[in-house]
């Protein structure tokens, strides 16, 4: 147990973060405080730094956040950009980019538009039921 020096409840070590340099190895106040003192205070005063920070960050690592927001491994995002040339590998526009990979099996295929991405994963990502489809798309068009 441990009494916060903002609110001064006794709480449990839980309910603080941990700081290696304390004597205790715990931050003298309460998670619940800091996070009140941060949204209250500290973001409203430093938020245009903030958004600032997070954006050159996306920026400078696209890469890193791919990888990670699919939880694939950078070699293979890597790769997938390099070899795309900045075009969808569909449709071969140039526009924004999103990486398509396999969701049974985490391979990564390439970097498609979102129009192409998308249509590939409503068509359920077979190639079976594209080229079954494709067909039926001529003869449709050809009306």
């Amino acid at each position: 147990m441990k009494v916060c020096t903002k609110c001064l409840e006794k709480k449990t070590l839980q309910d603080f973060s941990r700081k290696r340099v304390s004597k205790d190895g715990y931050e003298t106040q309460c998670r619940s405080c800091i996070n009140t003192h941060v949204r209250e205070n500290w973001y409203p005063k430093n938020r245009d730094k903030r958004v600032e920070g997070c954006r050159k960050y996306k920026q400078n690592n696209k890469t890193k956040l791919l990888a990670s927001r699919h939880n694939l491994p950078l070699s293979e995002v890597e790769e997938a950009l390099k070899d795309s040339d900045g075009l969808c590998e569909i449709c071969r526009k140039d526009t924004k980019l999103f990486l398509d990979h396999c969701h049974d099996s985490l391979k990564v295929r390439g970097l498609l538009c979102q129009n192409c991405n998308s249509a590939l994963g409503f068509l359920g990502d077979s190639r079976e039921v594209v080229l079954d489809l494709l067909s039926n798309i001529r003869e449709y068009l050809d009306k």
